[in-house]
């Protein structure tokens, strides 16, 4: 950190929220791992933005600490608020996303004896964005984990890259199998009672994992699977706005909402190692939605818990997976069909109608952002033909009428 704070300079990937007004007390410095109060000198006009927020208050922010401020939101209830440091375009990648960037998460101490976590990171051929992701893994500020790269038979230098880091890293090769196999090889090595999983070309903010970590020792005490809301980057990490998935209030997700609509991402959850194993491995035949499977089949357990926070970054590039509409459509079936013959017909036949009609909903515009606007509009007339109303679409992270604004949207523009 600085000794000395100057004028701040926020760094281009800075992405404007708005925050809540500031109050004159209740700020606190993390110094030695101690919380020390300070007066804030912030009035609400002056935090109408958070560039003005983020400048202001780095003027005054005593000490050397420029990083971790703690407002008081309830008794008992401290929020953290990450600040961006003095941007530097020498900084790698990870570091200028982290510090041009503002995340919140609960602020509470590591239980005694804290379960330690198996941080997975499958990779082929991403030795250009694994340093990246190790990096914001490295620096997590959680007292037992591990990270484990599995290597799934790379041309690469990822082994190198892996090796770099030294012992804070696990390096294990393995031939080309595909990601199912590399996650499920993983879970075999991890040697901690959780697993976590991160894809090479993704990030974690500082304070993911004991944010997660924390869910389960609390609110999610009873659930297998802890995941968190994500932001979504450009290749260059260039966080795209109001990108945030998903936004709602932190709460229980169950088998039913997974088969609506996916609300985890594979690079922002942790899971109960014991609960994947009974519920069994990745499904290595599928290459695309296998994770969704996975937490459907985990969820048909107990249930799952999503946090609002938006703690990890999922990186949009050319080479993603899901960016092939047709794989995606096809593994997106299978999800449901599996589903469906596990249940044994405990659900009748209109609960699956309107499951298959959000998914073709979702098809479809899965087809418009792909250029393929005829069959968008195949997809989404057979949505509305099969399931013509949804009662509560605020639940599916949707506005009022939305399968008739994408019919706008996808006719006109």
């Amino acid at each position: 950190m600085s000794s000395a704070i100057s004028k701040p300079t926020l760094s281009t990937y800075l992405v404007s929220l708005p925050i809540r007004e500031a109050s004159g007390t209740g700020w606190f410095q993390e110094k030695d791992g101690r919380l020390e109060e300070f007066e804030c000198p912030l009035s609400g006009r002056e935090t109408r933005s958070f560039e003005a927020f983020a400048g202001t208050l780095l003027k005054h922010l005593p000490g050397s600490s420029d990083t971790l401020l703690v407002e008081t939101d309830q008794p008992g209830q401290p929020i953290a608020v990450l600040l961006p440091r003095l941007a530097g375009e020498d900084l790698p990648l990870s570091k200028r996303v982290e510090h041009a960037f503002r995340a919140k998460w609960r602020y509470n101490p590591c239980p005694e004896n804290a379960p330690g976590v198996s941080i997975i990171i499958p990779s082929y051929n991403y030795a250009h964005f694994l340093p990246d992701a190790l990096e914001s893994l490295v620096s997590q500020d959680y007292p037992l984990f591990e990270i484990i790269v599995i290597d799934d038979g790379s041309s690469d230098n990822t082994a190198e890259v892996a090796r770099s880091f030294g012992e804070k890293v696990r390096y294990i090769y393995q031939d080309n199998k595909g990601l199912p196999a590399s996650r499920n090889s993983g879970i075999k090595f991890a040697r901690h009672p959780f697993v976590a999983f991160v894809d090479a070309d993704d990030l974690w903010l500082p304070g993911t994992l004991r944010a997660m970590m924390t869910a389960f020792n609390q609110e999610a005490s009873d659930c297998s699977l802890v995941g968190t809301a994500y932001f979504v980057m450009d290749g260059k990490a260039v966080i795209t706005p109001k990108s945030t998935y998903f936004q709602h209030k932190s709460g229980k997700i169950t088998r039913e909402d997974l088969l609506l609509k996916n609300r985890f991402h594979a690079s922002g959850i942790i899971c109960r190692k014991q609960d994947l194993l009974e519920a069994g491995y990745f499904e290595e035949t599928m290459r695309s939605s296998e994770d969704r499977d996975t937490w459907v089949r985990l969820a048909a357990r107990r249930d799952l818990f999503l946090l609002e926070e938006a703690n990890s970054l999922y990186r949009v590039h050319g080479n993603n997976m899901s960016q092939n509409t047709e794989r995606m459509k096809k593994h997106m079936r299978m999800v449901f069909q599996c589903a469906r013959r596990r249940s044994g017909g405990r659900e009748g036949g209109l609960f699956w109608s309107r499951i298959r009609s959000f998914y073709l909903y979702q098809a479809s515009c899965m087809y418009h952002d792909a250029g393929e606007r005829w069959k968008a509009i195949r997809d989404l007339t057979a949505s509305l033909l099969l399931w013509p109303w949804f009662q509560n679409p605020n639940q599916l992270h949707e506005p009022s009428f939305f399968r008739l604004r994408s019919y706008a949207r996808y006719l006109f523009r």
